[in-house]
């Protein structure tokens, strides 16, 4: 075995989803998931939406006692575009 160096890149938006899973369609076609967060300063640092397989999903809710933020895909959600 030869020494090789490898380099990690962090990246440093990325958040730890726990069970995504497809709404069905009896409620809404998409995507849903949990993200762990210890408390609501954790929930509220969390990004009011992500990106998950190609789909936006948008924090949704918070659940104190299982200390899990929901994120759903076709909650209305809005972006600010950025002058030029």
């Amino acid at each position: 075995m030869s020494n090789t160096s490898t380099t990690a890149k962090p990246i440093t938006n990325a958040i730890n989803i726990i069970s995504p899973c497809r709404l069905s369609a009896h409620t809404a076609n998409g995507w849903a998931c949990m993200v762990d967060c210890a408390d609501y300063r954790a929930y509220k640092a969390l990004p009011a939406a992500i990106e998950f397989e190609g789909a936006t999903l948008v924090r949704t809710g918070w659940n104190s006692d299982a200390c899990r933020a929901y994120y759903q895909q076709g909650a209305p959600v809005a972006f600010a575009k950025r002058s030029s």
